[in-house]
């Protein structure tokens, strides 16, 4: 869809350069249109098909083909533009007839070789029973995003939106608000390290937000911090993110170790919490090196308290021998439906005859996805969107095909990525770019708003439909792209305007974050260039010629041989474009790339 908007793009914005092959490219982009009708139904059975069967491997093929016209159309453009010399009269109107009639001639040919192989992918899908009509990622979001219907109207507000749904934790957060806040035990036998373990998607981090904010916590610490670790966690940035929280120096001053080296800053933190009762919250703690990294800087001092969130069991134990371990339990069937209930329906369904019906489909759907809150959240944001029974038998049938015989720990993963896929593939046409280029942001980062939208534009996401009046700007128009993303639970609320409500920041689930990596790098959308990666970018990376953007974290570096098709490099070369859940600063990029060699090597850069 992103190249059929590019194409449109085209021929209004470069129709003098577009010169002599205009009308083969409008009857091409006509084609993809027509072409993308058809898609929508492909989608729509390869969700029940899976893997890599008939539907997948034509949706591939036919983006592969119109990789090759936005190549071909771009590569015209730009030799017809490097040897543009009209000033209006006659003689440099002949000059630029002469010198683009041998590349018309060649684009013509080019055109039509790819309108055949279209044409033939499309029998080739007829076939298979592929056929023109509303597939189930348009059947509640109008083509036109627009032209809302009323239902779309009431989900697309700002107050509407709950920035967590959380059920069944009352008694996990009380028992555990508690345990935090007692001092009553003599230091040398009270619990130093409380930690909550469980799978991705079971509700760790809510949990431990949750206590984080409690207004008993809050009177109880004289400091409050909270540090997201992640994967990729690197010793210096947390110990600097621990020392600005802490009030150890003030957010401008970026690079304090250039003057301080790492047991200094350790003694500062030190030294500061050693007078404080504090909580320190270490979220998203995989290795026990990272403890090991981290732990010397908090004073063991009366009173004080360290939550862990972790899916490593052996990491508690190794933090502190009387560690209290509390694993979130699995929600229960009737919790889980007060939560699908609370996000899916809140009122919605009013025009559904038979309520008892929805009710019957939505505890068979929640029973197939097992416990996990995260799994249950993602399959309520899509049903969120579906306001008839037709549509909810679907979704059930699909997670039938996919879930029923699957039970036990691995079922838990699989619920959490087959509710992933079923969101992926229900996007309207208009939403899968957006959603894909949230790939390039760090783990655990918060996102700006106005930054994300303004990236959406300039990538042109974000066009007004031909039939619409066009008097909204860009700018809301891919708000509502973005509040859209979030109704259906696949983006999540990280912090609101206090004037107006509205969300200034976001941010996506680690497990979502993976989802989003893997679906941007399988369709050469985007590929995330970093020191973790490299090794294995530069063995696969060949084999994606067609990879249309990049992102670089962590000083990568891009293989130029064979991404020289690359239409937008984002390099994070600025901390504090991105930062943690708690505001502390993410690694960034040292390496800065120059703009000649940008210039020389990729030259279809826009």
């Amino acid at each position: 869809s992103s190249v059929v908007q590019w194409i449109g793009s085209q021929l209004i914005n470069e129709a003098t350069f577009l010169f002599g092959v205009k009308d083969q490219v409008r009857s091409l982009q006509a084609d993809l249109e027509y072409i993308q009708l058809y898609l929508r139904d492909a989608d729509q059975k390869q969700a029940l098909e899976g893997g890599d069967g008939p539907f997948s491997i034509f949706t591939k093929e036919i983006r592969e083909i119109a990789f090759r016209a936005e190549d071909v159309i771009d590569t015209y453009i730009l030799k017809v533009a490097s040897g543009d010399t009209d000033d209006g009269s006659i003689l440099s109107k002949c000059a630029r007839l002469f010198y683009s009639s041998p590349h018309i001639h060649i684009v013509g040919k080019e055109i039509e070789a790819i309108q055949s192989d279209l044409r033939q992918a499309f029998d080739r899908l007829q076939t298979f029973g592929v056929t023109r009509t509303a597939a189930l990622g348009e059947g509640s979001s109008s083509s036109n995003p627009l032209s809302l219907r009323p239902q779309q109207d009431v989900l697309l507000t700002y107050a509407h939106f709950e920035d967590e749904y959380v059920v069944g934790l009352d008694d996990d957060v009380r028992n555990l608000v508690r345990q935090v806040t007692d001092s009553s035990e003599e230091e040398s036998v009270a619990a130093w390290v409380v930690s909550v373990v469980g799978a991705g998607g079971a509700g760790k981090t809510t949990l431990a937000r949750r206590i984080y904010n409690n207004i008993e916590v809050k009177n109880h610490f004289d400091q409050k911090v909270w540090i997201t670790i992640s994967q990729q966690w690197n010793m210096g940035n947390l110990l600097l993110d621990l020392l600005r929280q802490t009030g150890g120096i003030r957010d401008e001053e970026t690079n304090p170790t250039q003057a301080w080296c790492q047991r200094e800053i350790v003694e500062k933190i030190h030294h500061f919490l050693s007078e404080r009762r504090y909580l320190v919250v270490l979220d998203d703690m995989w290795a026990t090196d990272a403890w090991d990294a981290i732990c010397s800087a908090l004073p063991r001092c009366r009173g004080s308290k360290v939550i862990i969130t972790t899916r490593n069991k052996d990491l508690p134990p190794h933090a502190d021998w009387n560690c209290i371990i509390h694993e979130p339990p699995l929600l229960t069937e009737e919790q889980r439906w007060d939560l699908l209930k609370k996000i899916a329906m809140d009122g919605r369904h009013t025009g559904v005859a038979d309520i008892a019906r929805l009710e019957e489909l939505g505890r068979d759907m929640i029973r197939k996805c097992g416990g996990l809150p995260l799994a249950i959240v993602t399959l309520a944001g899509l049903l969120r969107t579906k306001y008839r029974l037709d549509e909810w038998e679907y979704v059930n049938r699909i997670l039938s095909s996919k879930l029923l015989k699957l039970k036990g720990p691995a079922h838990y993963g699989k619920s959490v990525y087959e509710t992933f896929q079923l969101s992926y593939l229900d996007l309207p046409h208009y939403l899968k770019p957006c959603f894909l280029y949230l790939a390039l942001t760090p783990e655990d980062a918060e996102i700006p708003t106005g930054m994300l939208t303004r990236m959406w534009i300039g990538e042109g996401f974000v066009t007004h439909d031909p039939s619409s009046d066009g008097n909204e700007s860009l700018e809301d128009l891919a708000e509502q792209f973005l509040l859209e993303l979030i109704c259906r639970c696949m983006v999540q609320i990280a912090g609101r305007s206090n004037s107006t409500g509205k969300v200034k920041s976001c941010r996506l689930h680690d497990l979502m974050r993976d989802f989003c990596m893997t679906k941007a790098k399988e369709q050469c959308f985007l590929k995330v260039f970093s020191r973790t990666t490299q090794s294995d970018s530069a063995m696969t990376i060949s084999a994606s010629p067609q990879l249309r953007r990049a992102t670089i974290h962590r000083d990568g570096s891009i293989p130029v041989s064979s991404c020289s098709n690359l239409r937008s490099i984002v390099q994070l070369g600025k901390s504090d474009l991105f930062r943690n859940s708690r505001g502390g600063f993410l690694e960034e990029s040292t390496v800065l790339l120059g703009l000649r060699p940008i210039c020389e090597n990729f030259i279809l850069l826009r």
